[in-house]
């Protein structure tokens, strides 16, 4: 039997195919996307595979693995730069034999499998969307994990275990201590505070109106020190966090000890199914 093969379609399918997985591999790694570079990447990793197709055999054996990975090593340089280059060449080839997988399973779901080259085009696209997606979420859950810290909050007496998250965006700064300060949910805060405390700290999330002289009624606001600190975030230009002293915060990996740690109470509802409670400033923790 004899199988025609169009080399146009073969370089076209494999072209965007390779342009699909660099722009991944690029948004993964947080690498600016160099539309140039990765159509002359893509280009040639689609040229040097044209006489794979033509003789088969060369892709047999070590001597055609080696051709293969160093296709691929090529193409990656030329997209990506050589910077990494080994991490991209996995993280590229990852992502194609995913997509490889995805347009497996939808053919043989499909009652025909025969595909057109828009078809194969569409699904090229669709696997490619389907394995960012997938991607993105992994390496997202995987750098919350890593920032996720196990931490010990000493106030008035009792000791209870959180987590916190390693947050490089909190700039949050209290002025009246000179200190960073450490954002923490209201549900924790009211596991360590006095009922007395706890009930101004209420009325304040509630009304958002600091008067000066209710804490001062409190027989412990010599030690905890309720005041307010400005903030600035994304999506909410301005606004004030009702702040007050910890006693201690033992960091349980790195045994570090904030002492008189100023901190923040926020809202339950930011950390609403999450598994940390706060976050905590990067300050070589």
């Amino acid at each position: 039997m004899q199988i025609t093969v169009y080399l146009d379609l073969v370089f076209l399918i494999n072209f965007v195919a390779n342009v699909i997985v660099l722009v991944i591999t690029c948004r993964l790694l947080k690498q600016d996307i160099k539309l140039i570079r990765i159509m002359l990447g893509a280009g040639l990793g689609a040229v040097i595979i044209l006489p794979f197709v033509i003789r088969p055999r060369m892709f047999l054996g070590v001597k055609g693995m080696m051709l293969s990975m160093g296709t691929g090593l090529g193409t990656v340089f030329v997209a990506l730069g050589k910077r990494g280059l080994i991490k991209k060449w996995c993280l590229s080839t990852t992502i194609m034999v995913l997509m490889g997988g995805v347009i497996n399973f939808v053919k043989y779901k499909l009652p025909n499998t025969y595909m057109g080259i828009y078809t194969l085009l569409a699904l090229l696209f669709l696997s490619g969307t389907a394995v960012f997606v997938l991607t993105d979420w992994t390496f997202k859950r995987k750098r919350i994990l890593n920032n996720v810290c196990s931490v010990v909050i000493c106030h008035n007496g009792k000791n209870i275990s959180e987590k916190m998250y390693l947050d490089t965006g909190n700039l949050l700064w209290d002025p009246l201590f000179n200190k960073p300060t450490i954002l923490l949910s209201e549900e924790v805060v009211k596991k360590i505070l006095p009922e007395e405390e706890m009930l101004f700290v209420k009325e304040y999330m509630i009304n958002k109106d600091f008067n000066p002289f209710n804490p001062l009624l409190l027989k412990t606001q010599r030690n905890v020190c309720f005041h307010e600190i400005a903030y600035e975030s994304v999506g909410k230009s301005s606004g004030k966090l009702l702040c007050f002293l910890l006693d201690e915060i033992v960091l349980a990996d790195s045994g570090k000890r904030l002492i008189k740690q100023p901190v923040a109470v926020a809202n339950a509802l930011l950390f609403h199914k999450k598994e940390y409670k706060g976050l905590l400033f990067f300050d070589d923790m």
